[in-house]
C-alpha cells in the first residue's frame, strides 16, 4: 500500500465514468460480461452500490447484476444494519430490480452458460479462490468480455497476473491454460488502503521502535522504506 498512487474522491468520479463507458460497450454495444472480482465485506456493497448510482434511476438500463458469492450475499442482507450512514440510498441499492443472486453453486454454473450481456460481482477480490476464478476462466479467452479489477493484487494472485500478463498471453487458471482475450481495467479509488501520502503523515508522527511494512510489492516496499527513513 505504499506505492506512489494516490487516490481521491475526484477519482470516484472518474472511476464511475469509466464504469460506464466500459459497460455501455460491453454489455450494450458488443453483447458481453464486465466481470468485477471483489471481496464480500465493504468492496462488493461499494461496487453494487457505485453500479446503483450509474444506472439506478436509467429505467431503459436492463442488464442483470449479478451477485455471485454466498457469503457476499450473506453480508449484503446485512449491510443495514452495519451502515451508520446512507442507509437510505442502501434501501435503494438493494430494491434495485436489476440485482440477481447466485447462491447455489448450481445457480453460480447456470448464469456462468448463459448467454446474452451480464455483469457479475464475485469473490474473491485477488481471484484466489471462490467463484470469480470460474468466471475469470469462462470469460477470459472471449474478446467482447471484459474485467474490472478494484482493488490491490498480491504478486503471486491470479488477479496481478492477469492484469500484467498483456494481451493473448496465455495463463493457468484452475489447471488450465487460458488465453488472455478480454479487456482489462484496473479501478484504484474502490481501494480501502492508505495511499502514500496518508501513510507518511501518519508514520511521521507515530512513535514507535520498529516499523514492519507489508500487504504492498517488494518494489514498492523498499521504495517507501528509503523515502520514509
Amino acid at each position: 500500500a505504499g506505492d506512489k498512487r494516490n487516490h481521491s474522491a475526484k477519482d470516484r468520479a472518474k472511476d464511475k465514468e469509466k464504469i460506464d463507458s466500459i459497460i455501455r460497450n460491453v454489455c450494450g454495444e458488443r453483447g458481453g460480461k464486465v466481470l468485477f472480482p471483489v471481496f464480500s465485506l465493504d468492496r462488493l456493497q461499494t461496487i453494487l452500490t457505485a453500479l446503483y448510482e450509474v444506472y439506478g434511476s436509467d429505467n431503459s438500463f436492463t442488464t442483470p447484476v449479478v451477485i455471485d458469492t454466498p457469503m457476499g450475499i450473506q453480508i449484503t442482507h446485512l449491510w443495514d444494519k452495519i451502515l451508520t450512514k446512507d442507509r437510505e440510498l442502501w434501501q435503494s441499492v438493494i430494491g434495485w430490480q436489476n440485482i440477481r443472486y447466485a447462491e447455489s453453486w448450481e445457480q453460480s454454473v447456470s448464469y456462468q452458460e448463459a448467454s446474452g450481456p451480464m455483469i457479475i460481482l464475485a469473490s474473491s477480490g485477488m481471484c484466489t479462490s471462490g467463484r470469480s476464478v470460474s468466471w475469470v476462466k469462462r470469460l477470459l479467452p472471449g474478446e467482447k468480455n471484459h474485467i474490472c479489477f478494484c482493488g490491490y493484487a498480491a504478486e503471486d494472485s491470479l488477479a496481478y497476473m492477469i492484469k500484467h500478463a498483456g494481451a493473448e498471453k496465455r495463463l493457468i487458471v484452475d489447471g488450465e491454460s487460458v488465453r488472455n482475450n478480454a479487456g482489462i481495467t484496473s479501478l484504484f479509488s474502490f481501494s480501502s488502503h492508505a495511499c502514500r501520502k496518508e501513510l507518511m503523515d501518519l508514520y511521521t508522527k507515530a512513535r514507535y521502535g520498529t516499523l514492519c511494512l507489508v500487504h504492498s510489492d517488494e518494489k514498492g516496499k523498499v521504495e517507501f522504506a528509503s523515502e520514509l527513513k
